[in-house]
């Protein structure tokens, strides 16, 4: 059962204080570590998005890829220079090769990639997420 202190009457002027409360357990029963603010609980962590290893046909590079990034994210934050314009899925400048892995795809224009392009393992790096490692090639502009 908790106690609850009272202080003495307040004197003309001053402030009405209010009771004070008092835990049931005596303060040496609790332990340092558990007295703590958030001791006890696991500190909240966010978890970890998969990457993936993205190799780079054009160059040979072998990139990290998070799941909820796009290739062309990938290889612009490793600091490649890969070939594209928009980043959107519009224009088709950043079109590669799929030459291994599995990717799914953010929407696009379907003129920037037709199915028989898809069929034939063409993908859109802007708008190509990993669900594997990848290997992949890029088609424009022949850099390296």
């Amino acid at each position: 059962m908790a106690r609850i202190a009272t202080k003495a009457p307040a004197r003309k002027g001053a402030p009405k204080k209010t009771p004070v409360k008092k835990s049931a357990v005596p303060k040496a029963a609790v332990p340092k570590a558990a007295a703590r603010k958030g001791a006890g609980q696991k500190a909240a962590r966010k978890p970890r998005a998969k990457a993936f290893h993205v190799s780079l046909g054009n160059n040979g590079k072998v990139i990290e890829c998070a799941r909820h990034e796009t290739v062309l994210h990938a290889a612009l934050r490793a600091g490649i220079d890969y070939p594209y314009a928009c980043a959107t899925g519009n224009c088709g400048t950043c079109i590669s090769k799929l030459d291994d892995g599995k990717v799914s795809m953010l929407p696009r224009n379907d003129t920037s990639l037709t199915p028989e392009q898809e069929e034939a393992g063409q993908t859109l790096a802007c708008r190509a997420r990993p669900r594997s490692d990848l290997a992949i090639t890029w088609l424009g502009r022949g850099r390296k």
